[in-house]
């Protein structure tokens, strides 16, 4: 009989037993670490108990593969055995008699649900047993097999999986799960977004990919797989938001309204100083909302129902996101991104610094429209997707020069499309006077943009913008 032992961590002897109970150590194994390595001793015991359950021709077959590759390193050696390792797996799991059967519950099946038959979860079970046999030899380190040998030799283990609906329904799940975290949590996921810049399709192929390079080996052989399946995509999920959030808060900041956001392995002082930075213009903000009412008899009382009011708006502004932080990213040389972490109260109190900041400027003069929306805030979500197209095409043909270097006009065109839509396909409220706005000046405001990202992006409004951040000089 064999008998496989943990020495030490991620280590273990494969020791044969003779009929005089005289032990014999063949192999030392070495393991690398990788996911689910605290789950070796699942592979190695079913090894054990395979070889053992089996008989001698199935341990003397096992011995010989760990010797003959250790002492030769051909992967050929482990290619002409894969076919001979299916039928030891198969007939263990014959003589196991394991009923799938009693794994599912059809009355549970919905026209909706991920079902898998008995049929597919044995084949899981099989499979996971094909690789816990060939991981022990793979995990080793002294076996150095190659990994573009071993990417074929795991292509050839798994393709009753790949050659199957099963494949497609483990991906399903991993699908719905991670949407069913997004829906429920989705301004974390945006927040993974801007960070990070992986979307939750991008999440949906790493886990997929993790749950079938190193979880379904660990499966457990006498229990049902999909349970554990599902158990380690939610952890996954969990996992990605976990970190994602631990990695990128670094301190609570005195000044400004907002925890610092920091880009994981990025330098940290430099995000204290960009939250440093916005703290201060929410302070300027506040002093030039009461120069906004200085005139007002209810001074105080109009102060405080702004404050209130932006407490409880629910939706993202427009206007901060396609005027307030291109500007305040330029000329503060802040990372866009970096406003977009931004509360919502914060974003809009920052359109008013932004309407002051216009005051007695070319922006006042040329744009009064653009610097006039600043006061207001959306009453709806913004939408995703526009049909609208600009109008004024010669205005965007006689304002184009260059965008950020490029000369490429078509995609610039959709690109303003889609801003000027985002603004014009919504409902407004005048901050001011609390009343709805009706009569929305689409042309004029489409004139303006066009007419402000041209020169924006081009450079022709940076003698303009830096104006502005002499007056933002000044008052810090």
């Amino acid at each position: 009989m064999i008998k496989l032992t943990e020495v030490d961590k991620r280590q273990y002897q494969l020791i044969q037993v003779d009929e005089n109970g005289n032990e014999i150590v063949i192999h030392n194994y070495d393991l690398v670490y990788s996911p689910g390595s605290n789950k070796y001793n699942v592979l190695f015991s079913y090894v054990e108990n395979m070889c053992n359950t089996l008989g001698k021709e199935c341990e003397d077959w096992y011995i010989n593969l760990v010797r003959e590759y250790k002492e030769k390193q051909d992967i050929v050696i482990i290619k002409n055995n894969l076919d001979q390792l299916k039928r030891y797996c198969d007939e263990y799991l014959s003589k196991l008699n394991i009923n799938f059967e009693g794994y599912i519950n059809k009355s549970k099946a919905s026209k909706n649900s991920i079902f898998f038959d008995s049929r597919e979860i044995h084949e899981i079970v099989k499979v996971s047993s094909y690789l816990k046999v060939y991981f022990t030899l793979y995990k080793d380190m002294t076996m150095d097999i190659p990994q573009r040998f071993n990417n074929q030799i795991f292509q050839e283990l798994i393709k009753s999986l790949v050659n199957s609906p099963i494949i497609i329904k483990i991906h399903k799940i991993v699908s719905s799960k991670t949407f069913e975290y997004n829906s429920s949590d989705k301004y974390m996921w945006m927040y993974i977004k801007n960070m990070v810049c992986r979307t939750s399709d991008m999440h949906i192929t790493s886990i997929f990919n993790f749950v079938i390079n190193y979880i379904i080996v660990t499966c457990e052989t006498d229990k049902n797989p999909i349970p554990y399946l599902i158990s380690v995509i939610d952890e996954s999920i969990k996992w990605i938001l976990r970190t994602t959030y631990k990695d990128s808060i670094v301190y609570n900041d005195s000044i400004a309204t907002q925890d610092v956001n920091a880009v994981v392995g990025r330098d940290n002082l430099k995000a204290y100083c960009h939250n440093n930075t916005i703290g201060q213009l929410c302070v300027m903000a506040y002093n030039a909302l009461e120069e906004l009412f200085e005139e007002d008899e209810r001074k105080d009382a109009k102060i405080e129902d702004f404050k209130s009011r932006i407490e409880c708006i629910k939706e993202t502004s427009i206007v901060s996101e396609c005027i307030t932080y291109p500007i305040l990213s330029k000329i503060l040389d802040i990372p866009y991104r970096h406003f977009q972490t931004l509360s919502i109260s914060t974003s809009y109190i920052l359109n008013i610094l932004m309407y002051k900041l216009m005051e007695h400027t070319v922006f006042e003069e040329k744009y009064p429209f653009m610097r006039r929306i600043l006061l207001y805030h959306n009453t709806l979500r913004p939408i995703v997707k526009t049909s609208y197209k600009i109008k004024n095409l010669n205005k965007f043909v006689e304002t184009f020069d260059h965008f950020l270097g490029f000369k490429n006009r078509t995609a610039v065109y959709d690109i303003y499309s889609l801003l000027i839509g985002k603004i014009t396909k919504n409902e407004y409220v005048d901050f001011i006077s609390g009343n709805s706005i009706t009569n929305f000046p689409v042309n004029q405001l489409e004139n303006e943009i066009i007419d402000f990202y041209n020169k924006f992006f081009s450079g022709k409004l940076d003698d303009d913008l830096n104006a502005i951040c002499q007056k933002i000089d000044m008052n810090m």
